[in-house]
């Protein structure tokens, strides 16, 4: 999916959330690569008539040669960066995101702080680029501190580089009502709310291509669904 640099910051909201993707390649003329949109890029973006040339990222692009396997973009990821987003359902009260990362799930590192919207009835998406990642195994939590001082900690995303994965889980639908189809999970998933509580697990049935998850007795908000080593975030509405 690429979009033309004359294409309307609306626009690019509507597509990314059609193709739930966080980030679209913009392009002019023959498909040459003149940015990239990612949801940092439209975390405070109100003005939708803007063409998305006013607001992508322009300097600094990665890109790979057309046939590059899923091992050479693990090293490309490896060598550059990788990018962390996440949302709140509501925001009350809050200050700011602290950014963790560990290469031993024991001993954390803050190397990022993201100001929070503060105060809002409606979902917030954020974003940051961890610019220099451990090789092999690092995992990442996010820390919500609110102007009182008060902090919660997020749930562990783990992500490994440098090594062969698993086929990456899908979910759908996101947003979801009642209910959320995993596609490519094996053994059990997992839901848990931003707070690290794990909330419903669900074995998954050998030789079983996706699963579905009663989401009936969860509220509406963010959770994170995991499965294995994966991690996906989804809204329940």
């Amino acid at each position: 999916v690429t979009l033309h640099e004359s294409s309307t910051v609306a626009y690019a909201v509507k597509i990314m959330g059609e193709y739930l993707i966080g980030g679209i390649p913009i392009v002019e003329g023959e498909h040459r690569l003149k940015g990239i949109l990612t949801n940092r890029d439209l975390r405070f973006q109100k003005e939708m008539h803007l063409p998305v040339s006013d607001v992508m990222t322009k300097t600094n692009l990665i890109t790979a040669p057309q046939g590059t396997n899923l091992l050479q973009a693990e090293e490309i990821l490896q060598n550059h960066k990788i990018e962390l987003d996440w949302a709140t359902a509501s925001e009350s009260g809050g200050d700011h995101f602290e950014v963790e990362h560990s290469n031993d799930g024991q001993n954390w590192t803050v190397f990022g702080k993201v100001e929070t919207v503060g105060n809002s009835v409606t979902m917030q998406q954020y974003s940051f680029v961890d610019d220099a990642p451990y090789s092999g195994v690092t995992y990442y939590r996010l820390v919500q501190v609110d102007r009182d001082g008060s902090a919660t900690f997020s749930t562990t995303v783990t992500i490994h580089i440098g090594e062969a994965v698993t086929a990456a889980i899908r979910v759908y639908p996101n947003p979801a009502a009642s209910y959320l189809v995993i596609e490519g999970a094996t053994k059990a998933v997992a839901i848990f709310n931003t707070a690290g509580q794990r909330l419903l697990v669900r074995t998954v049935p050998d030789r079983e291509l996706k699963t579905t998850v009663d989401l009936s007795a969860l509220a509406s908000g963010v959770y994170i669904v995991k499965a294995g080593a994966q991690s996906l975030v989804f809204y329940k509405q």
